[in-house]
């Protein structure tokens, strides 16, 4: 009998153990990130979700986060590394203060490439960090990011050798470096920071692209005392061949494009605008603005024209300017629909730039009076780029909008409201 009791006092003990932890998580809600998602950075993560109550603090690694009224919050958390489980597992442990009681959350999220190398004196290659990852499609001079995790202070070099066995290149050093640089304050605010491990056995170097390559793989060999290992990285590199250049047109209503694959968006460009491809990394295209410029993006937000469609190339031959309330409306007279970036280029100075420009701009029309806008000129800074410069009277404008009507480029800035 007295066995039985126990059991039951065990089993009312565990119930509403498990009933407190669920509360506790209803009470602490966090959406992002999930219970062992795989982060795609090493350096931060954001969090993002809701507490439920009012007049509390919250605390990520002991990290503040401000909530809302309503207890929703959205904040960045720097990663220690030297919290990182061998298995790439790190915990975020989520503290809510409130009145005379805390409620706690733990996640746990795991880490890419936070692999620790032992001081091993046995050759060894992190078959999960070699570089190139993606397919490489590049013109002949292109130069490509090589990358392999090793053994620390080992004799490390690359050969490319191509699908039919010819190697072009063979036994290039590559040189050890050291992990991404720290991010402080700066980043992550008053007594935040992220903060990393000096993780040795990188090895990098960049290899210009020969135009014998086709479909050529890198090599990667690592010697330590009397051991050596081998492994191929598991991108192919080919060279670009001109005739399979090919003309596109975006597909989506706003595209955003980056001057390097998986960097900061640069440009965002509309709908319909048409461009020559000139390379390709996994699934990203490069575009080809003009001889100098060159934007990439998802492939998947182009449509490829028939081939032999001619590369776009349009002459400006008129701008008209309108005053419309508080705004300027300027209206870029074209054939065709082309790339463009807009810029502040001084405090009461902004320039647009169409890729594929060519000017026979004879006339700048102002179609009425216009007190806001003080100067507007064109220049041609290279042979397919077109620039229009705009001086305005008030030293900061509301924000601008571009958009096409047709194949021509409307440009509306808006000036101060009365």
């Amino acid at each position: 009998m007295n066995c039985f009791l126990r059991n039951i006092v065990w089993y009312l003990f565990i119930l509403s153990y498990s009933f407190l932890l669920q509360a506790q998580q209803e009470l602490v809600r966090l959406v992002y990130p999930r219970q062992n998602m795989l982060l795609t950075t090493n350096d931060s993560t954001l969090v993002l979700g809701q507490i439920q109550f009012p007049n509390s603090k919250l605390f990520i690694n002991d990290q503040r986060v401000v909530t809302t009224q309503d207890g929703a919050f959205i904040g960045y958390i720097g990663i220690d590394h030297e919290k990182i489980g061998a298995d790439s597992s790190f915990i975020l442990e989520c503290k809510v203060e409130a009145a005379d009681s805390t409620y706690a959350l733990n996640r746990q999220v795991k880490i890419p490439l936070s692999f620790r190398f032992s001081d091993s004196a046995k050759a060894f290659i992190d078959r999960n960090y070699l570089f190139p990852r993606d397919s490489n499609w590049l013109h002949a001079g292109d130069r490509i990011s090589l990358k392999c995790r090793a053994t620390s202070r080992a004799s490390v070099t690359y050969s490319v050798i191509n699908s039919d066995g010819t190697v072009i290149k063979k036994d290039q050093v590559m040189l050890e470096s050291m992990s991404e640089h720290d991010l402080d304050e700066s980043a992550f605010g008053i007594g935040k920071h992220s903060k990393q491990l000096r993780v040795t056995g990188v090895y990098s170097t960049d290899y210009i692209i020969d135009d014998l390559c086709k479909n050529a793989v890198i090599r990667f060999y690592v010697k330590h005392g009397h051991d050596t290992v081998y492994a191929d990285a598991p991108g192919r590199i080919s060279a670009w061949d001109d005739r399979d250049t090919r003309v596109v047109e975006l597909v989506n209503d706003v595209n955003n494009a980056t001057v390097d694959p998986g960097r900061a968006y640069y440009y965002f460009l509309p709908k319909g605008i048409r461009c020559a491809v000139d390379g390709k990394i996994g699934n990203q295209i490069r575009l080809r603005l003009s001889a100098n410029h060159s934007a990439w993006l998802p492939e998947k937000n182009a449509g490829y024209l028939p081939m032999g469609t001619p590369t776009p190339m349009t002459i400006v031959p008129l701008i008209r300017v309108k005053k419309i309330g508080q705004k300027s409306e300027i209206q870029v007279i074209m054939s065709e629909k082309i790339p463009f970036r807009v810029e502040q280029t001084g405090e009461r100075q902004l320039q647009l730039s169409l890729f594929g420009g060519v000017s026979d701009t004879d006339w700048i029309r102002f179609d009425n009076k216009n007190d806001e806008v003080k100067n507007i000129s064109w220049s041609q800074p290279e042979n397919d780029v077109y620039r229009l410069t705009v001086d305005l009277k008030e030293p900061h404008h509301w924000g601008y909008e571009t958009a096409y009507d047709g194949t021509n480029l409307v440009w509306t800035i808006r000036h101060k409201p009365k």
